[in-house]
């Protein structure tokens, strides 16, 4: 369903709300979100139609594909259709970022090898190894640290209260 916009050029806040359907602190918030949005004159907020467009486009990227805010602002921005989950992903996707993923991808395989090779010895993988609180008051008691120290805040010196006459 087409949202038909009245043929005007200049928009006040109040209008595009009751056009887009949205509320006031709404609109107002997608400004803070998309700094082009709404140049003011004086007090008044004033949106030009491709501002009204821009709301429109922004509503349909938030309430019907579910986009973030931020993920709608870049696709605003970009002018790219935000990647569906098909195969040809990865060619969107820079050198660093594909070379990331390569590195945590060959991190995952290296331990999903190690853990097959220890399960398949027919014991636990962590039956040798002590408890998680042991674990923990071991690593903090070489490093000077008692268990009951961990999490606390250190206490400050304060002056007592005076008592009411």
């Amino acid at each position: 369903m087409a949202i038909e916009i009245p043929k005007r050029s200049v928009f006040k806040a109040s209008e595009v709300c009751s056009i887009a359907e949205v509320q006031p602190y709404v609109l107002k918030s997608w400004e803070a979100e998309f700094p082009s949005l709404g140049k003011s004159k004086g007090d008044a907020r004033v949106y030009r139609r491709a501002d009204v467009e821009t709301v429109l486009e922004i509503k349909r990227l938030l309430y019907e594909e579910g986009l973030t805010l931020g993920a709608a602002r870049r696709k605003l921005d970009v002018g790219l259709e935000v990647d569906d989950g098909g195969d040809d992903g990865d060619e969107s996707l820079d050198g660093d970022v594909r070379e990331r993923i390569t590195q945590a991808k060959e991190g995952l395989r290296s331990i999903l090898k190690l853990l097959s090779k220890n399960g398949s010895k027919g014991q636990g993988l962590f039956d040798d190894e002590p408890a998680p609180d042991r674990q923990l008051a071991k690593a903090l008691s070489t490093k000077g640290i008692t268990k009951k120290k961990v999490g606390r805040k250190p206490r400050v010196a304060r002056a007592p209260k005076k008592k009411k006459v």
